[in-house]
């Protein structure tokens, strides 16, 4: 991967520019960024195209391709990538082997696998195929879960893995993992299209096709309604601590506290607005560390508590740019790495000291 800027300037929020402490470095890969999985060093990248390839210390490595988009990729550790695609087949490849055969997990001639999640301390892979899940192993198929509606549009993993959430029209089933119990229902009317599970355990969050995020506490059994979005809200995650509640559908990166319960006090607008709309957003790591990208290729990092931010990559004209994934780097947030509509996939530094507003 060649550096492409490493650009510092004064902050202004009047325009597009990046800011101080921040550096990005930026490659082609020949098609649209369709996934995005962080490695131990480096990321997990699937295309549109259908290819697979990882970018590890900077060297992009091909490791093999799909027939029709690549709909999800994911870390299985060991040095070994997972991927999902439009031809109904999970594959595993190696990062030792780049180019080789890769291992078929799974095989459909009907579905396409729509999704995938791993829990690493489950040692257990999760993908929707049609209306069903199938349950991957180290061992193989390791069970299916079918009774389901309609079709699979998301899947999310309990943090101790015992449990999975599926989304799909109605609402949100959630899955035993470790037995053959009945899935517990979570209704809302519509159509479910990604779901989260909150890091403590207590929170199951799903964006819907109406432009709206309905939560649900397990714990009292409560559910909430969360709107006011001027699009659809495509991408949702939590803050570290589960006190926020960070999505996409705004034309601000919009953290949802959860004090009170969700929907209690209105959303914290991190930055400001980018004349355009907010495509993809990324937390997992501390409060300080949320990071939004948008329609127009503009990559904000913002403080949930305080709703600053900084540019971390500059946007420009229309929507052909649109950053389609955002993932931290493991260990930290000092990188955060991007994909793109336009075939691009990126590196940003934020360095610890040194003028970065957020340091």
């Amino acid at each position: 991967m060649s550096q492409s800027s490493s650009l510092v300037a004064e902050r202004d929020y009047g325009a597009e520019q990046i800011a101080p402490g921040v550096s990005l470095r930026e490659v082609e890969v020949g098609a649209n960024v369709t996934a995005l999985s962080v490695l131990t060093r480096g990321v997990a990248v699937g295309l549109g195209d259908g290819e697979v390839l990882a970018l590890v210390d900077g060297d992009p490595l091909r490791l093999g391709r799909h027939d029709g988009a690549v709909t999800a990729v994911c870390d299985l550790g060991g040095g070994r990538v997972l991927s999902a695609g439009q031809d109904g087949r999970v594959l595993q490849f190696s990062l030792e082997t780049s180019g080789g055969a890769p291992i078929a997990l799974h095989e459909s001639s009907k579905d396409w696998v729509t999704e995938c999640a791993h829990h690493a301390g489950a040692g257990m892979t999760a993908a929707a195929v049609g209306r069903a899940i199938v349950l991957i192993t180290a061992d193989g198929v390791g069970g299916w879960l079918t009774d389901h509606p309609s079709t699979v549009t998301g899947l999310a993993f309990s943090p101790r893995g015992d449990q999975i959430a599926a989304s799909r029209y109605d609402g949100v089933t959630v899955w035993s993992t470790q037995d053959a119990a009945t899935p517990v229902e979570l209704y809302w009317k519509g159509s479910a299209i990604a779901v989260s599970w909150s890091p403590d355990g207590r929170y199951v969050a799903a964006a819907t096709q109406d432009r709206e995020l309905h939560v649900w506490d397990l714990a009292t059994g409560k559910d909430y309604r969360l709107g006011g979005f001027t699009s659809k809200v495509r991408q949702i995650g939590w803050s570290a601590d589960s006190s926020h509640l960070v999505c996409s559908g705004s034309d601000v990166i919009a953290a949802w506290p959860i004090a009170g319960g969700p929907g209690a006090f209105p959303p914290r607008e991190i930055g400001y607005v980018c004349a355009a709309q907010v495509s993809a957003v990324a937390a997992g790591r501390a409060t300080d560390r949320l990071a939004g990208g948008f329609s127009n290729g503009a990559v904000l990092i913002g403080d949930a508590k305080s709703g600053d931010a900084l540019i971390a990559r500059a946007g420009g004209e229309g929507d052909g740019g649109a950053i389609t994934r955002l993932a931290w780097a493991q260990g930290g947030f000092d990188r955060l790495y991007y994909g793109t509509r336009d075939n691009k996939c990126g590196e940003i530094r934020i360095q610890a000291e040194g003028g970065s507003a957020l340091s």
